[in-house]
């Protein structure tokens, strides 16, 4: 068998994407943010509801912006709800394709805000 076999998945040959999971933690600065669980388990072409522990970020705005720097466009996204204390749901965040996404979760409080970054691998 000497023939090269395509990759199923845009993901197997990407190198700048973590690997995000329930669990996993993403640090920016002074915040960190804890993906608590996704939905489905691992992030789809489509809807994706994210809840995401945020410590310290009670009474503070967050935000999603997400994009394909690869291609140059984002996705949708229903909104970020505040839960419980430090807890907030991503709702509907929308991955148009498959492949290389780079994910800001902005934190403002009062006149402050910061960005945590997260980069994940959507497969197709």
């Amino acid at each position: 068998d000497g023939g090269m076999e395509m990759s199923e998945s845009p993901c197997m040959e990407e190198t700048r994407a973590s690997t995000l999971e329930a669990g996993a933690t993403f640090e920016s600065g002074s915040f960190s943010v804890e993906v608590l669980s996704l939905s489905p388990e691992t992030p789809i072409v489509g809807d994706n509801t994210w809840e995401l522990a945020i410590p310290g970020a009670s009474g503070c705005t967050v935000d999603v912006i997400h994009d394909m720097p690869d291609h140059g466009h984002g996705g949708g996204l229903g909104g970020v709800e505040a839960m419980d204390g430090d807890v907030f749901e991503v709702q509907d965040l929308e991955f148009s394709m498959g492949g290389y996404w780079e994910v800001d979760v902005e934190i403002t409080c009062d006149d402050a805000t910061a960005v945590v970054p997260m980069a994940l691998c959507v497969d197709a």
